[in-house]
């Protein structure tokens, strides 16, 4: 499980890079240039504040430096190679779209592009949130054999996706 500390550290990233695309482009006239620092600047700031979260004392997980092993970094690149292939859609689909959008509305169309990506990650975080939140108690309650929950589970799941998507 990730530490709880991840969102907040997402959220202020995302709205940093929101409020630099503002400044760097709207304020200061900088077009791609600005929205791509503004970018690399929102990735700066978590990145900094996770490890700022990893230097204070008093945490229970921290930094811990040990030997080098081959065999073990083997290991974890295969096990997050799906991971990697994600990213690198992601990183793909994004540079499709923008140069798409240069193309047919020049920078503009790249805003409206970074922005409609924006809202997608938000849909999908509310969506993908609500699952993560839900599955371990249905898991439980199926294993405890409590049908009974797991209907009423079910029912809430559906009422908040009957009344969230009509809304996004």
């Amino acid at each position: 499980m990730a530490p709880p500390h991840t969102a907040s550290q997402q959220l202020s990233a995302g709205i940093a890079n929101i409020v630099l695309d503002w400044l760097f482009i709207g304020v200061f006239g900088m077009g791609v240039l600005g929205a791509g620092l503004a970018t690399v600047l929102g990735l700066v700031l978590s990145c900094v504040m996770g490890i700022i979260w990893f230097l204070l004392p008093g945490r229970k997980l921290h930094f811990h430096l040990s030997g080098f092993s081959l065999s073990f970094a083997l290991r974890l690149a295969a096990n997050n190679l799906s991971e990697c292939v994600d990213q690198i859609t992601t990183a793909v689909t994004t540079i499709v779209f923008n140069r798409a959008a240069l193309s047919l509305a020049g920078e503009n169309g790249i805003a409206a592009v970074s922005i409609i990506m924006y809202l997608q990650f938000l849909v999908i975080g509310v969506y993908f949130g609500h699952s993560q939140g839900i599955s371990p108690l249905l898991g439980y309650d199926l294993g405890c054999e409590d049908h009974a929950y797991c209907r009423t589970l079910e029912r809430h799941f559906r009422t908040f996706l009957l009344v969230l998507t009509p809304l996004l």
